[in-house]
């Protein structure tokens, strides 16, 4: 959701919170409020950000980098040498999981009908699946990789694109749905699930921080470590000023953009 990340310094503190946290450099995920020179959230709900890490890279990361390590990690048990499919590479969702799956130490493809938008994933070190309809990704891919399958599928897009990718994961595949910007659902086919021992996650990327889930709590510290190691981070395609932020919903609204906007505080045009 648009305005739900930000990142900043501390600048009030109320009753019962440490005041020594003023000062602190923290990102948070605020679900509606951010377009906002200051945000209030409570303090079991910010994450300090190390030195070493721009608070620009902070703002565009939580979302997209907690699903897809949570999806491709928590969820689907992503192992070193597995082949991962990622349908929407070109957006935060697929950007994330193509620099989780990387870091994991899988081999990633990423599939579209358009080999343009996947040029970033590729630059990234995926291998592209071009397919100019999703009827034709199952013939693309035995193409490039004959009867061999893949391990995880990590949808974001949904429609048909989910539908034929079912159709190529290997025994025990695990196929996780994030999204469906198609608009449509995929079908889930439940012949294919018991015949090939196949397992579907649904994975929701609302919660960045839960206090009480000490898995999530540990999560969320390898994603700020690996942030702060270089192992990933968001592609920020362009910085507004806050006075822009219908400016940069159209452009949101229009895909015409690869990466995050942000939207810098105390700028205006």
């Amino acid at each position: 959701m648009p305005g739900s990340e930000v990142a900043g310094t501390i600048v009030r503190s109320g009753a019962g919170v440490d005041a020594g946290l003023l000062g602190t450099r923290v990102l948070a995920v605020c679900r509606t409020g951010g377009f906002a020179d200051e945000v209030m959230m409570p303090a079991d709900q910010v994450v300090a950000v190390p030195d070493s890490v721009d608070l620009d890279a902070a703002a565009a990361f939580p979302i997209a980098f907690g699903t897809a390590y949570r999806a491709l990690v928590d969820r689907a048990g992503l192992r070193p040498g597995e082949r991962l499919l990622v349908l929407g590479s070109s957006g935060a969702l697929g950007t994330a999981a193509v620099s989780v799956g990387g870091a994991v130490g899988a081999e990633v493809f990423v599939a579209g009908a358009d080999a343009a938008r996947m040029a970033s994933a590729v630059r990234a070190g995926a291998v592209a699946v071009v397919a100019p309809d999703p009827a034709d990704l199952v013939t693309q891919w035995r193409q490039l990789r004959g009867r061999e399958g893949v391990d995880v599928v990590i949808d974001a897009v949904g429609g048909g694109w989910g539908t034929q990718a079912q159709r190529i994961l290997s025994e025990d595949g695990r196929y996780v749905v994030v999204g469906y910007a198609s608009g449509e659902f995929p079908a889930i086919a439940a012949n294919r699930l018991l015949m090939r021992n196949l397992t579907v996650h649904g994975v929701f990327g609302g919660p960045f921080l839960n206090p009480n889930n000490a898995s999530q709590s540990a999560a969320v510290d390898v994603l700020i470590d690996g942030l702060a190691q270089g192992r990933w981070g968001p592609h920020i395609a362009r910085r507004l000023p806050l006075d822009q932020a219908s400016a940069a919903l159209v452009e949101l609204e229009s895909r015409a953009h690869q990466g995050r906007i942000l939207l810098m505080m105390g700028q205006t045009t």
